[in-house]
């Protein structure tokens, strides 16, 4: 069964068969003989040629959604997860692709994958209309070859100073401001930083951001560890660092909230309490399934996905437009993880004591 057979079996022309299956130039067709078709269609169990509709039809109706091959994690060491803001916003770009009838195609960027250069490849084929890229963190030869091309893409949790590329964050150095600022309020000036990781735009943002709040309430960091990352032994290296360089901290900002969560386990198997002796903060608002409560802020990467699909769309819709940066805002989330600093305490107690005394 093909498309001739279709044309002869309800009267009309192969043109006509080809307009109905396509979507291309649906005015030409009327709703009768369109309606005739598709149930010729659905009697025979004909579907047309996925590689020949996008041929003709100059669409793919298909966007890659590119994502690092090290996208999980491992809370208790044996159930393995997906990163939650990776899915989040997988989940949105799919809602927004639904509203145009377009498909998602997700792509782990292993090393086979770019040694073969298939991001081009994917779009030299027809494959797909364009790119979404989460958290990329190469150089910038791999973004100058998609430019070069002009291959529509949009990068999501990530970007690249150096070259004008279209993006979607959240407001990862807002974020990071919120929790200093909440640290310093309750007391803590010796603030310590679990470095984010300085090669990625969104660590660079974190790392800016946490330092400028510091700044701006006349505090430096009590220490910068020298451990870089997001994960879980991460945090709990930095931790340890951090306690055996600057003991006199209270407070430690993660890079991220698995990174504050090695931080936490850290201390505990040191006997220190959080928030008693030392508070933690983390980023991006996992859920960590009732292993800590912790004081962060959430990532709305939902929203994230959806910006990104639907700038992607119009990217393709207007090639040639000047690239955008869009920044998702961030929420608070106000856990346990962060207290009272032990100044605080022992200044409130201090006082208790001289208002007893004096009466």
């Amino acid at each position: 069964m093909n498309i001739r057979n279709i044309a002869k079996l309800a009267g009309v022309s192969v043109a006509s068969v080809s307009r109905t299956l396509s979507g291309k130039d649906p005015s030409k067709v009327s709703a009768g003989t369109r309606a005739k078709i598709l149930e010729i269609c659905e009697d025979m169990r004909y579907s047309p040629n996925v590689h020949m509709l996008r041929i003709s039809g100059k669409r793919a109706n298909t966007v890659s959604f590119l994502f690092p091959p090290k996208s999980h994690f491992s809370a208790n060491l044996t159930d393995v997860r997906m990163d939650d803001n990776l899915s989040a916003a997988i989940i949105g770009a799919q809602e927004e692709l639904d509203q145009c009838s377009s498909s998602l195609l997700l792509t782990s960027i292993s090393e086979g994958f770019l040694a073969g250069k298939e991001y081009l490849k994917l779009h030299r084929s027809k494959t797909v209309d364009g790119l979404l890229i989460w958290g990329w963190t190469e150089p910038g030869t791999y973004l100058d070859e998609l430019t070069g091309e002009g291959v529509p893409f949009v990068m999501l949790q990530g970007g690249h100073e150096d070259v004008g590329v279209n993006s979607v964050n959240t407001h990862d150095e807002e974020g990071m401001r919120i929790l200093v600022d909440h640290a310093v309020s309750v007391g803590h000036r010796r603030i310590a930083i679990v470095t984010p990781s300085i090669s990625t735009s969104v660590g660079r943002a974190r790392c800016s951001g946490a330092v400028r709040a510091l700044e701006s309430h006349g505090i430096s960091p009590s220490w910068f560890s020298r451990e870089q990352g997001y994960e879980i032994e991460t945090g709990y290296k930095a931790c340890r660092e951090i306690l055996a360089h600057a003991p006199d901290t209270t407070c430690i900002i993660g890079s991220n909230d698995l990174s504050a969560l090695g931080a936490i386990n850290a201390a505990k198997e040191m006997g220190i309490e959080v928030p008693g002796r030392l508070s933690v903060t983390g980023a991006d608002g996992l859920e960590l399934y009732g292993q800590v409560n912790l004081t962060t802020y959430a990532s709305h990467s939902y929203a994230v996905g959806r910006a990104a699909a639907k700038l992607l769309q119009t990217i393709i819709d207007e090639p040639g437009r000047a690239p955008e940066k869009i920044r998702v805002p961030v929420r608070f989330v106000c856990g346990n993880t962060v207290g009272p600093s032990m100044d605080r305490l022992s200044c409130h107690v201090a006082k208790r004591r001289q208002r007893r005394f004096e009466c």
